[in-house]
């Protein structure tokens, strides 16, 4: 409310959760394009400066925070996202803009993400002409194999998140609903063909709900927009190319989580089953 741009806020961690970009080779995980070079020769994330804040391992930051007593006890991924979070904007100390972050569970590597936005599709808003390097990236969040050993993280990352977010498989069982003192099978869901579990996954994930809007500009010349963005660490100028105006009015549409956040996978006979309760 009353802000001018939007960020992931989850309390929970996504593991296997990524951006992929459509247009171009480079990985959301590189570091920003600054300067005079093109938008597509970067990613999303920090570009390097004078100190390097990103990405860090986590030998790193634990070294660099050993002494800051409310953060010696965390995990990993949560010690990663508060090292994102602490950082402000240079342009408005008073901000609350933070940065969202990416942990990778195979290097233990803390990535700050320099463009938080999750989502630019449709031929008005983005070309997927991979070779025009002046063109806006196309992209969008996906859970997929090459996204397995990441965990995409908001400001808003609970210290608890280990007791309180559901982030595993469970093997041998399902998920039923419990009525009258039974556990009884749940009576509405969406049934799918699933080769794998991490297909299942992935539909899941795709259902799952969006805040994403609806409402969009009827023109856009952008691409200026995010070079001035970028070279001006202005977050609100780079905000303003990837979420359209809908976003911050008549649009500002919160799903508040409601919507099918959980599924059954069946190994025998390939079935995915997801639902919209718990």
């Amino acid at each position: 409310k009353h802000k001018t741009y939007r960020l992931p806020a989850g309390q929970c961690p996504v593991f296997g959760k990524g951006i992929t970009i459509v247009n171009s080779t480079k990985s959301f995980l590189d570091p920003v394009a600054t300067g005079e070079n093109k938008i597509k020769s970067g990613g999303f994330a920090f570009p390097e400066a004078t100190e390097r804040i990103s990405p860090l391992s986590i030998d790193v930051l634990r070294s660099q925070y050993k002494d800051v007593q409310e953060l010696r006890g965390l995990n990993d991924i949560s010690l990663c996202a508060k090292h994102a979070s602490s950082f402000r904007l240079s342009s408005d100390a008073n901000s609350e803009y933070r940065h969202s972050a990416v942990y990778d569970t195979n290097n233990n590597m803390c990535y700050i993400l320099y463009i938080s936005a999750q989502e630019n599709m449709g031929p008005r808003y983005c070309d997927k002409n991979a070779s025009n390097e002046d063109t806006m990236f196309c992209f969008k969040p996906e859970k997929s194999e090459k996204f397995q050993s990441l965990a995409y993280l908001s400001k808003n990352l609970r210290n608890d998140w280990e007791e309180y977010c559901p982030h595993k498989n469970l093997g041998d069982s399902k998920f039923e609903l419990w009525v009258d003192g039974n556990c009884e099978e749940i009576p509405t869901t969406v049934s799918f063909e699933a080769e794998s579990l991490l297909e299942c996954n992935q539909i899941v994930f795709e259902a799952s709900p969006s805040d994403q809007p609806k409402i969009y500009e009827e023109e856009l010349s952008d691409y200026e927009k995010l070079i001035k963005g970028a070279k001006d660490n202005n977050a609100e100028m780079i905000g303003n190319v990837f979420f359209p105006k809908g976003a911050f009015k008549t649009d500002k549409y919160k799903s508040k989580g409601v919507g099918f956040n959980w599924g059954n996978y069946n190994k025998e006979t390939k079935e995915c089953q997801i639902f919209n309760v718990k």
